[in-house]
């Protein structure tokens, strides 16, 4: 594999994105098994036929490679819900409702390029529109506690897309899908008279949204987007409902969304309902879920290294006194570093400020300590005193 080729795919994090990855994950945890969600740790490899039956054309922005022994075709994770579903049925994992969430890397030769990151969740066996509804106030949650602000969430349903195209000529279905997904407007007013129809990526609003899905035949698709509504206005989840909203990955079944938030022109998380997709897998039982792309939100709220608690610089003349005031407070519950590098004292200092840590302690032989909290603002005291004050975090 040539270092050009490398380069395409190559992703480098720096501390403070792998730190944002950390948090993200961390915060995931503590979200996500707050509705009852365990974590399921998913494969990264998966044979590429059942990647192509289960996200058909995204399979082909899939990284691929051939098995030397059995000489099938192997892929890299490209998209979390099949293989969570994969998964649990091979390990006969499923009483009913089964609810996982999942954070990790997915490769693509797509539009992005390398890998990238996703958390989100799996709900199985749960075939009402409560279940879309705590799918989506799970994700919407998860976001807030991420401090993501002006969240705007669509919702729509991939009924009423796969209806129209079925009522069409076979030979213009792709052309009208591809319109469809890329909100052509201009293509869909030459191919239908109707007004609704022709303009469906423009409807978008309240309950008058349903009011015309009603009027043109679509009373099942109104029917579930209205009782999804009550669900999250109850919750106090803010929405609309979004005809152009469709989806190209053909496992979706019934409601679908997105969420977006004020500075980003894509999608911060979406999801939606795929009652069939276990059929793939030998097993029928329906499921909802969403992902949030941890990358995404990178640009948005940034990152920043993890707080430490108190670097120690040794001058004592044996250097042993540094190793045991560290290992004491870090038994207290502290996070402590030592500096293990010959330097000035000057220098020692500004490389712990710098490094995130909130105070630094230089340790004497004479059992006296300096306890600085910026390079330049410092108290003396002796160790026994500085021991005795320090509260435990």
């Amino acid at each position: 594999m040539s270092r050009v080729f490398l380069s395409f795919f190559e992703r480098i994090y720096s501390l403070r994105e792998s730190n944002f990855i950390k948090d993200s994950f961390l915060k995931a945890v503590q979200v996500f098994e707050s509705y009852g969600y365990d974590y399921l740790y998913l494969p990264i490899l998966e044979k590429h036929s059942e990647q192509e039956s289960s996200i058909g054309e995204r399979s082909k922005e899939s990284l691929t490679f051939r098995d030397t022994v059995s000489g099938e075709l192997i892929s890299l994770r490209r998209d979390f819900t099949t293989l969570a579903i994969r998964t649990l049925v091979s390990s006969r994992e499923l009483d009913f409702p089964k609810r996982v969430f999942y954070f990790g890397r997915i490769v693509s030769t797509g539009e992005e390029g390398y890998e990238s990151y996703q958390t989100g969740i799996e709900l199985m066996g749960v075939k009402n529109v409560e279940g879309d509804a705590e799918v989506i106030s799970a994700v919407v949650d998860y976001l807030q506690t991420l401090g993501v602000e002006d969240l705007s969430v669509s919702v729509s349903h991939v009924g009423i897309h796969r209806k129209v195209l079925a009522n069409c000529d076979a030979r213009d279905r792709e052309a009208l899908r591809k319109a469809l997904l890329e909100r052509n407007i201009t293509y869909l007013r030459d191919k239908f008279s109707d007004g609704f129809f022709a303009e469906l990526p423009l409807q978008s609003g309240g309950k008058e949204i349903l009011a015309r899905l009603r009027e043109h035949g679509f009373e099942r698709e109104a029917r579930e987007l209205e009782s999804l509504g009550e669900f999250l206005r109850e919750r106090g989840v803010d929405f609309t409902y979004d005809l152009g909203e469709v989806k190209d990955l053909p496992y979706y079944t019934g409601i679908v969304f997105e969420i977006h938030t004020e500075g980003l022109s894509f999608p911060v998380a979406s999801g939606g309902r795929y009652d069939r997709l276990s059929e793939l897998f030998g097993m029928s039982f329906p499921g909802a879920g969403g992902a949030v792309y941890i990358d995404r939100l990178q640009s948005l709220l940034g990152g920043k290294l993890q707080a430490k608690d108190f670097f120690l610089i040794d001058t004592s003349k044996e250097k042993r006194l540094g190793y045991r005031v560290a290992n004491l407070l870090r038994e207290y519950g502290y996070r402590v570093g030592r500096d293990l590098v010959s330097r000035s004292l000057e220098h020692s200092l500004l490389y712990a400020f710098k490094s995130g840590f909130s105070k630094a302690l230089v340790l004497r032989d004479d059992d006296r300590i300096i306890l600085y909290t910026t390079p330049k603002d410092s108290e003396a005291m002796s160790l026994k005193e500085f021991l005795e004050t320090i509260k435990q975090p």
